[in-house]
């Protein structure tokens, strides 16, 4: 009673239609038609069971591979000296008095956990050494050698850190002896004989650095020094470079450790 005309007629045809409609619902529902969601479950089921199986497979490969070729999965330490590569630097002091000659330098890379020793609370590393070679073409150095009245030659080692090298660099030739040994990490009075070799090692950890050398007369002698010729031994570098360059282009990155400090990096986000 006062529907609006064909209200009638849309019950009438959907009371008639209802069974069948429940028919349908039951029959997908039931034996006849499986719900469309069952074949993504047998996808997922299919794929879980081939990655099972390529793991397993990868699995067996592995212990065949362990039990009939081993050296395949012995741990690699690190390089002994005798196995590092050495680059080498070389050429004549300055024979004038006073002089303070920058050498040139090696860049070394950075150590591996593997490698790394915990010292003094921090991890350690020697990762290569750092030679350096004096000598002179033959005979008697007397007052003109390292050993002479008022000789004072030093070799003086920087790496490329703010306090170090880089303090010193832009001044190199206006500073003075104290001013370069007190930013050098290491400097070596060389009362020396001709052909001995001092040798230096190199430890750090977290990345690649420059270390630079240089040999300066600090003493208070005025006469002409005999013909002396040095010889660096980058044992272990990456690069070298010599006096012209005081200021080397960065080192050489390992794209295998920057890939493992990047998931590194992902996995504690």
């Amino acid at each position: 009673r006062g529907a609006r005309p064909g209200a009638m007629e849309c019950c009438v045809a959907y009371c008639r239609a209802a069974p069948a409609i429940d028919g349908a619902r039951d029959l997908a529902l039931g034996e006849g038609v499986k719900p469309r969601c069952s074949r993504s479950g047998a996808r997922i089921a299919v794929t879980v069971g081939v990655c099972i199986l390529a793991l397993a497979m990868v699995l067996a490969v592995s212990w065949v591979c362990a039990v009939h070729f081993p050296a395949l999965f012995k741990r690699a330490g690190p390089l002994s000296v005798a196995e590092m590569p050495v680059a080498f630097v070389e050429g004549e002091l300055p024979r004038d008095p006073g002089f303070a000659y920058y050498l040139g330098g090696f860049c070394y890379r950075a150590a591996y956990h593997s490698e790394a020793t915990m010292r003094n609370g921090h991890p350690w590393a020697v990762i290569g050494r750092l030679n350096v070679t004096l000598s002179h073409d033959g005979g008697f150095l007397g007052w003109h050698g390292p050993q002479g009245p008022g000789r004072d030659l030093l070799l003086m080692i920087y790496d490329d850190e703010p306090s170090h090298w880089d303090a010193i660099r832009d001044r190199w030739q206006e500073s003075t002896c104290e001013e370069k040994k007190a930013a050098a990490n290491w400097v070596y009075r060389l009362r020396v004989q001709p052909w001995a070799t001092r040798s230096f090692p190199i430890s750090q950890f977290s990345m690649a650095r420059h270390w630079h050398a240089a040999i300066v007369d600090c003493g208070s002698s005025r006469a002409p020094w005999a013909p002396l010729r040095y010889k660096l031994a980058g044992v272990g570098s990456l690069t070298k470079w010599g006096p012209e360059e005081a200021n080397p282009d960065d080192c050489p990155q390992d794209p295998w450790k920057n890939f493992k400090a990047d998931i590194r990096q992902l996995l504690t986000q």
